[in-house]
Formats: C-alpha cells, structure tokens, sequence
C-alpha cells in the first residue's frame, strides 16, 4: 500500500460515522493510556504494546494511525484541552487566587507530560531525538493561545500567539531536558520554575490590570 493511499484511509476512518470504527480507535487509546499508568520507571512503550493490549491487529492500528506519535498526541490535546477548561475556572473564579490556578495549571501540564512518559520514551531515536514532537509543541500552543485570548487582564498590545508559543517553547525545553536527564529536579520544583518564567499579569489579582 502506497504512503498516499494509507493517508487516504486513515483520514477517511477519522471522519466515519461508523461506530465499528469509532471503538477500535477508542480501544487503541484506552491500551496507550492503560499502558502509560501501569509503566514502571524507565519502561519503553512502542507500537508494538499498544497493538497487543488493544487486541487490535497491526493493519488495523496503522490504518488508524500512522505511527505511536499520532497516538500521544492525540492523548495529549485531550488532556491539555481538559486543563485549559480547569484554569479558566479557577481563572475566573473570584475566591481562587490567580497565582494559585496558575500554578495548578503548570503542575498538571507537567503530570501530563510525565504520566505519558513511557509513550514519550517510545519516540526516541537511537540517535537521542528530543522526545516532544512538533506537533504534540503545536497542540499545546494552540490550547494556550485560546486561554490567553480569554483573559481580561492582557496588558495593551500584547498578542496572544506570540506569549503562547513563548511559554510553550519553555515548558517543552524544560521537560525534553528533564526527560533526557539534562535537568535533574522534582516535579514540584520544575512547576515552581515554570512557574516563574510565565509573565506576571497572568497571576494578577482579580481586578488588577
């Protein structure tokens, strides 16, 4: 089968109404998620796994998916849709403090990133590749920059996208590092880092501008 024609079926599969379809790829990402809360410190988890515990054939996952990537990413735009929802409530929540949601809202990214850990180990090259992909960097851009947008604190002339892509280029540095053991730290303590990178306003008191 053609790279084209594999594109073809899976884009296809995506938009079937299907229920048959709908369940073998929802089975695929329940086996990822099994797979990813069950590791041990260190474990690998390739394709391979995913396709055994998911009872699916190996036809069958890449006609869905085109690689373990796509899986993860998947995984993770759920998740990172899931915390911007939890932020812009605590967000707007006159009895939250606003430094505090945004500290949740960076413990959870960064739980994110570690609960998926084994699938991310799964990425690596031989060669070392840096474990976050680009399009798994793009996904969480996107869920940041909708938050920004939503705020009413942003200072005058500050454009969303741009304050999005910069926090994300941090938290995805920090956690590639820390992946690779180039940034030995806790969790709680690398939260704490990000944490004092984001700009100011966006921990500002309700009321403030």
């Amino acid at each position: 089968m053609s790279f084209s024609n594999a594109d073809s079926i899976r884009s296809g599969l995506q938009t079937s109404q299907d229920p048959r379809v709908g369940r073998s790829r929802a089975m695929i990402i329940a086996a990822a998620r099994e797979l990813a809360a069950k590791a041990t410190s260190g474990s690998v988890i390739t394709a391979s796994d995913v396709i055994r515990v998911a009872g699916v054939s190996k036809g069958s996952f890449y006609s869905h998916f085109a690689n373990l990537d796509e899986v993860v990413t998947l995984i993770l735009r759920s998740e990172f849709e899931l915390n911007r929802r939890l932020y812009l409530n605590d967000y707007n929540d006159p009895k939250v403090d606003r430094l505090q949601a945004l500290r949740s809202a960076q413990a959870r990214i960064v739980n994110q990133f570690t609960s998926n850990r084994p699938l991310f180990a799964g990425l690596a090259t031989q060669s070392g590749t840096v474990p976050i992909r680009a399009e798994i960097t793009r996904s969480l851009t996107i869920e940041i920059s909708a938050t920004l947008a939503t705020l009413d604190n942003i200072p005058p002339g500050v454009q969303t996208d741009i304050v999005a892509t910069y926090i994300v280029g941090g938290i995805t540095a920090l956690m590639n590092a820390w992946f690779l053991d180039i940034i030995v730290t806790s969790p709680d303590e690398l939260v704490e880092h990000l944490l004092r990178q984001l700009p100011a306003w966006l921990s500002a008191p309700h009321g403030d501008s």
